[in-house]
């Protein structure tokens, strides 16, 4: 089984089942929750790269006369059943383990020196297929090891988070609100 798979199969577990106590339905990884006024929405996009993934949520407005009262991002509505978090404009991510992402996999740490001799942390994933061969760089520090363990930790982690995402939701739920979404 990939990491992905391994990862899935832990949010499947350990994360789905607190939303669908909450009200949540859909499929991993696009769910929504349906009231009369709203409809919320929650994705688990996966980095581009693989190795990692974010939580974001989002609100719409479908009984909205104006596009941006609406928070949905193309000039027709879809279907509810095709809508999903990036439906929209305005959106709130949760802040993830690195860099704003849940990585699955062994990630190593070195310091990058930029403007003025301030350092910035610079995060790399090494994927399940490159760990083998793989030759940390001068300063690397591995600061994650992907083991079985991690994928319940980077679930327990999401659900510590989960408050963030209901309080926003609550923040933001009416439309003249959501216009002034962070």
């Amino acid at each position: 089984m990939t990491q992905r798979a391994k990862m899935v199969k832990v949010l499947k577990e350990y994360v789905i089942p607190h939303l669908l106590d909450n009200g949540f339905y859909g499929q991993f990884p696009h769910y929504k929750k349906i009231y009369t006024d709203r409809i919320e929405l929650l994705g688990f996009p996966t980095n581009n790269h693989g190795n990692s993934f974010s939580v974001v949520v989002s609100t719409i407005f479908p009984d909205e006369a104006s596009k941006i009262l609406k928070n949905y991002y193309t000039e027709e509505f879809q279907s509810v059943d095709e809508m999903n978090v990036f439906s929209t404009c305005k959106r709130f991510g949760l802040k993830g383990i690195f860099e704003g992402e849940f990585y699955y996999t062994d990630v190593y740490c070195s310091k990058l020196r930029l403007y003025l001799s301030r350092e910035y942390d610079f995060y790399n994933a090494v994927s399940e297929k490159r760990a083998a061969t793989y030759v940390p760089q001068s300063g690397e520090v591995l600061v994650q090891k992907a083991n079985d363990e991690l994928y319940i930790k980077i679930a327990d982690a999401v659900n510590r988070q989960m408050p963030t995402a209901y309080d926003w939701w609550q923040q933001y739920n009416t439309p003249q609100k959501m216009q002034y979404a962070k």
